[in-house]
């Protein structure tokens, strides 16, 4: 019992620490962006893109390390003895995730639209942010997942996690000097590019945010799309893993 209330307890300062962090860097990275965007009279779109891009690297470094632990708990050999699917058991453990996942989503992309609503005085804007909140972690958790699943199968998954870590928070640092250096409006442009390619479905919510709203319908259905395909292919790997 005190190993797990010592446990918790370190997990909640460490998400407390996290958040806070995150938080600032949130408000200080878009407030920085929304005001250059207005005074070169470019697209706010673009800062949005950049705010889904940058939630995408903090799901991702944050997820690669809980990979392992879909394959590893004492509750799982209890769970097996129930009359519990394979798939139910994945999911609740991905679900699980995901709601930690999505607590760093809202801290991270609650400023950005707040503030987009701010300047631009569009309030379908609460609309397009909270779809952005609830559904970007679903790539980077999918990436994190299987890749620290794999790296659980054939080695020490948690030695390349701290490593893929190290390597994401480093991409976010210099991610950080970019911002506070761009001059222009086609400079901003330039990285929100960049970020469609860190997690590709943010293109479809740009098509969206464009005008053409039924790439919303097609952002929605292909997030969800990869939580189903990543539950049914760890599902598949849950044994391997567990024995190894």
């Amino acid at each position: 019992y005190k190993k797990k209330k010592v446990a918790l307890t370190s997990f909640i300062a460490f998400f407390s620490l996290m958040a806070v962090i995150y938080l600032i860097l949130s408000i200080l990275i878009n407030l920085s962006l929304f005001v250059q965007m207005r005074e070169l009279g470019g697209s706010y779109n673009s800062v949005i893109i950049i705010a889904g891009g940058y939630c995408t690297l903090i799901t991702f470094s944050t997820s690669i390390f809980r990979a392992k632990g879909i394959f590893n708990g004492n509750d799982y050999e209890m769970l097996k003895a129930l009359p519990i699917k394979e798939k139910e058991i994945i999911f609740a453990k991905i679900l699980g995730m995901y709601i930690v996942e999505l607590a760093y989503s809202l801290i991270i992309l609650l400023p950005n639209m707040v503030m987009t609503i701010i300047f631009t005085g569009n309030l379908m804007y609460l609309l397009y942010g909270s779809l952005l909140i609830v559904l970007v972690p679903c790539f980077p958790i999918m990436l994190a997942v299987l890749i620290g699943s794999i790296l659980t199968l054939l080695i020490d998954g948690s030695r390349f996690a701290s490593i893929i870590n190290v390597v994401a928070y480093f991409i976010l640092l210099v991610a950080c000097i970019l911002f506070s250096t761009m001059q222009s409006s086609k400079q901003i442009n330039c990285i929100a590019s960049l970020f469609i390619y860190i997690n590709p479905s943010l293109l479809f919510f740009e098509w969206a945010l464009a005008g053409k709203y039924l790439y919303f319908a097609v952002f929605i259905l292909l997030n969800l799309a990869i939580l189903t395909f990543t539950i049914l292919f760890i599902a598949k790997l849950y044994n391997i893993g567990h024995a190894v």
